[in-house]
């Protein structure tokens, strides 16, 4: 009798599954799957990493502690941590010590299974000093319906905050450029109106002291007038600068006689031991007004000197050529605008005094601000408005004890400098024929005739431009004097005369900027200029050659 089948011996124990210990068909495509799957994940992974790598943001995973699994190539490299030195790190170690609590307020959070808006913190550092910016997009990683890790992508905040930073201090400058740009005009309103009562106290002055006999008492209070109203005049004068709409004589200037010419003016003249200069030899001429120029060096020296302690220090001028491009403009630059590319002389004035905080510097250049005692009239603040007439630029660095520096940039002129002239001799002989005077402010119109019937010329009055041409039509003149303002009143004399007469000369006569006039009067052309208050004997010369052509 044949024993049963499961008398005749223990089954295979090589595997489970099919009868004879061969495993089955769905246990091969298991394990192939599971294999699959495995190499699947493990490609994904590498390819994952791959592109984190490759994007410029710090990419970071962390588990449920906190700790760092992964770290990105450019996170590394951001951070300044090796390939086996970021192993181990929990947020705490890489995140400055402001925003630890922050983050591990919010990790919590995260963990119980919030999901949180981005959120900007700073990065530290591997040198434990440098912090760096940072916006923290971040997804929580999530397995059988736990929070087991967090997903980050960090993105460096350093140019955004630098732009930012940049946009804002240009702003500041901008309003504060166009606060004293209104400052500007109304000082230059305000100068205006003084010139109009200065010009008639003044050549009255001229005239009494021209007429009163050398034995008269009342010559020498005459003269203390003439005195005053010469001052307020300077005065006026400096609100123009400082409004940027002074009388210019521009010529081709040596930046080193400027220097000379400057601290010539000043209580200690040019030997004053403080001062030391250095002036760079065969430096090429700048193109503007040399008592105006001289008057900038003259104001920063006075100030830096002011700066020094008493008994000692000691203040640098120095001249040197240099050239500022587009893309390397000079630091402490007060303007907002850019210097343009080109060569410049560039006259530094630097003391070793008290030196001033980022607030004083800022309002240095505003008309009547002083940190000494009041009464000190205009001061810095017509560097301001010459530097801007002249097409140059100031630049000002300082720190409380440290001293300041203040340089001072002129563009270079394409001509060489012209020797100043030795004054002429104030010879006023008699000038001859009619001169037209037209101004609608009836005393200045009236001292301006005056003036002219002194130096020997017939003279009439007109208010504006309809009357000066009925008068041209009907009198015979040899010379037009017209008063020029911002209303375009000079320009409409000119061509109302010119129609009329058009081999008459006309002379504008006016507080602005030569400069300033002959660009409100665009193609017109005039015989001459005459800058208001009037000066007698260069009223004379400039009449008498336009007389003689």
């Amino acid at each position: 009798m044949k024993p049963s089948a499961h008398t005749e011996g223990p089954p295979s124990a090589e595997r489970p599954g099919a009868p004879g210990g061969e495993p089955s068909r769905a246990d091969d495509d298991a394990a192939h799957a599971l294999q699959d799957a495995e190499r699947r994940a493990t490609e994904a992974q590498g390819h994952y990493h791959d592109l984190a790598s490759m994007l410029p943001a710090l990419i970071s995973e962390t588990d449920a502690e906190g700790r760092l699994v992964f770290v990105n190539r450019y996170g590394l490299e951001l951070t300044g941590y090796g390939e086996d030195e970021w192993r181990g790190l929990s947020l705490i170690d890489v995140v400055a010590p402001v925003d630890r609590a922050r983050v591990m307020e919010n990790f919590a959070r995260r963990m119980a299974g919030a999901e949180l808006p981005p959120s900007t913190y700073h990065v530290l550092h591997r040198d434990g000093v440098t912090l760096i910016p940072i916006e923290l997009r971040a997804a929580n990683i999530v397995s059988q319906g736990r929070v087991v890790g967090t997903r980050c992508v960090l993105f460096d905040l350093r140019d955004r905050v630098a732009a930012e930073r940049e946009r804002l201090h240009y702003e500041q400058r901008t309003l504060e450029a166009r606060r004293l740009e209104s400052l500007g005009v109304l000082a230059g309103g305000v100068a205006h109106d003084f010139n109009n009562l200065l010009a008639v106290v003044l050549g009255n002055a001229d005239l009494a002291l021209l007429e009163l006999p050398p034995e008269s008492s009342a010559l020498a209070h005459v003269r203390d007038i003439w005195v005053a109203a010469q001052r307020a005049a300077a005065l006026t004068k400096q609100l123009l600068a400082y409004a940027g709409k002074a009388p210019f004589h521009r010529t081709s200037v040596d930046a080193n006689a400027l220097v000379h010419s400057a601290l010539a003016q000043l209580p200690g003249g040019a030997d004053d031991p403080r001062v030391d200069l250095q002036l760079s030899a065969e430096l090429p001429p700048v193109h503007g007004d040399r008592s105006h120029l001289a008057q900038v060096i003259q104001n920063l020296v006075a100030n830096a000197l002011e700066a020094l302690p008493p008994g000692r220090g000691s203040v640098t001028v120095e001249t040197r050529r240099v050239d500022v491009s587009a893309t390397a403009q000079p630091p402490g630059l007060q303007d907002p605008d850019q210097l343009p590319p080109g060569p410049y002389i560039r006259c530094c004035v630097r003391d070793d005094g008290i030196g001033m905080d980022a607030r004083t510097v800022a309002r240095m250049f505003e008309p009547f601000f002083t940190t000494k005692f009041t009464g000190r009239g205009l001061g810095l603040s017509v560097v301001v408005g010459v530097m801007r007439s002249h097409g140059g630029g100031i630049a000002v660095r300082s720190q409380p004890g440290r001293g300041t520096c203040v340089d001072v940039y002129l563009p270079v002129a394409s001509t060489r400098a012209e020797r100043r002239e030795a004054a002429p001799e104030d010879r006023l002989a008699p000038l001859c024929g009619r001169a037209l005077v037209v101004d609608h402010v009836p005393e200045v119109a009236g001292i301006v005739a005056r003036l002219l019937g002194r130096l020997g010329l017939e003279t009439e009055t007109a208010r504006d431009a309809a009357q000066a041409t009925r008068a041209v039509e009907t009198q015979r003149f040899d010379v037009v004097l017209a008063a020029s303002r911002g209303g375009g009143e000079g320009a409409q004399v000119v061509r109302a005369v010119s129609a009329s007469a058009p081999d008459l000369p006309v002379v504008l006569y006016s507080a602005d900027s030569e400069h300033a006039v002959r660009e409100r009067l665009g193609d017109v052309r005039v015989a001459g200029y005459l800058d208001k208050p009037f000066d007698l004997h260069l009223t004379h010369v400039t009449l008498r050659a336009v007389l003689d052509r």
